[in-house]
């Protein structure tokens, strides 16, 4: 995936357990940070519409620690972040 400043690119829709994520950062000043979460079961809702909804967010962001956190320094790479 990639980091730019204030958007990313390539982020799949879907990822398994397992999957290792690799994390560009194309910003030349910017430190960037992914923060992948665990949806609960049942939750199915497509992710537009689940940020809509504050509530909703609230409970996926609020429901456990974080499957995975990546952070990438300027213009570099950081790879081999595994969730769950």
């Amino acid at each position: 995936m990639k980091a730019l400043d204030y958007a990313f690119q390539g982020v799949p829709a879907e990822a398994m357990a397992g999957t290792r994520f690799t994390l560009t950062n194309t910003s030349a000043v910017e430190v960037h940070e992914l923060v992948a979460v665990l949806v609960p079961d049942g939750e199915r809702r497509p992710l537009a519409e689940l940020v809509r909804d504050q509530a909703g967010l609230g409970r996926v962001m609020g429901s456990g620690p974080p499957a995975a956190v990546v952070i990438a320094a300027p213009s570099s790479s950081t790879p081999g972040a595994n969730p769950g």
